[in-house]
């Protein structure tokens, strides 16, 4: 049997990763992977999560606040 702590917080990361995907369709027009095969929609995957974070860290403050944490 699972302690109540533990179902809550799969709750709370199932919530914290939502609005990800949200930035990903409206922000970088992302809806559907443009490569077949599972290494190549991997790969697609990937470079568009390196876009993602590229532009979090530009908007936390670029790469000082990066490097320096």
């Amino acid at each position: 049997m699972r302690p109540t702590g533990q179902k809550h917080l799969g709750i709370v990361l199932i919530i914290s990763v939502e609005p990800v995907f949200g930035i990903l369709k409206s922000v970088l027009g992302f809806r559907q992977f443009l490569l077949h095969g599972e290494e190549k929609v991997g790969l697609e995957w990937m470079l568009l999560c390196t876009a993602y974070n590229f532009k979090r860290l530009h908007r936390l403050g670029g790469f000082k606040l990066a490097v320096a944490g």
